[in-house]
């Protein structure tokens, strides 16, 4: 009778902790997705009001900027984006890296890793996967590409992001424009089609 006892109340202790994991975790989720918002409905702000980056006071080091058709980029990334789009690959944002303070292995110094963040984690994927074919095993020394999945916006599409060593990005730019120069031109819909694009 105590035995039975005793299992009702550890059962009892074990559901009550699992309910409170879950409550805790929705909390935790609950709040994430309110700072999410929060931060990106500011951005959205900034964007309407005309601040082009509010942040760009805080940093020593702004990167130079050009119209790649109509787009302001980091200039160490038009080429590369350029090519990237050619081939139906949508970028939503970009960054050339900071050579000086990049480190290699580093998750501090992984800060100032190249990136690009694709509109789709499944176009993430095929930059990585061409991107390390391109490459090889040169330059790794660097550093990796690091894929990293990222929050999907209004449209529900998960999105994500590669970064690479700053190091490399001007033999990756190479690379890839090379490669775009000799893959026919298809709609993007269309790229899975093309013969050594993914």
């Amino acid at each position: 009778m105590i035995r039975e006892w005793l299992a009702e109340e550890v059962a009892l202790v074990k559901l009550r902790a699992d309910f409170l994991r879950d409550r805790l975790s929705r909390l935790s989720r609950e709040q994430f997705r309110r700072g999410w918002r929060a931060g990106y409905e500011i951005g959205r702000k900034h964007e309407r009001d005309g601040i082009r980056d509010v942040t760009e006071r805080y940093r020593s080091d702004p990167h130079p900027q050009v119209d790649v058709e109509g787009i302001e980029v980091d200039e160490g990334m038009a080429d590369l984006l350029l090519a990237l789009w050619k081939l139906g690959l949508d970028t939503q944002f970009s960054c050339q890296g900071h050579l000086d303070k990049f480190v290699p292995y580093s998750s501090f110094g992984h800060d100032y890793a190249a990136q690009i963040v694709f509109s789709d984690i499944d176009q993430a994927v095929k930059f990585l996967k061409k991107s390390a074919e391109l490459m090889g095993y040169q330059g790794l020394n660097e550093g990796n590409f690091v894929l990293h999945s990222m929050t999907p916006f209004e449209d529900g599409v998960p999105r994500a992001a590669v970064t690479f060593p700053p190091a490399i990005l001007e033999d990756l730019t190479e690379r890839w424009v090379a490669f775009e120069l000799t893959v026919p031109h298809v709609p993007a819909g269309d790229l899975e089609e093309v013969p050594n694009a993914s």
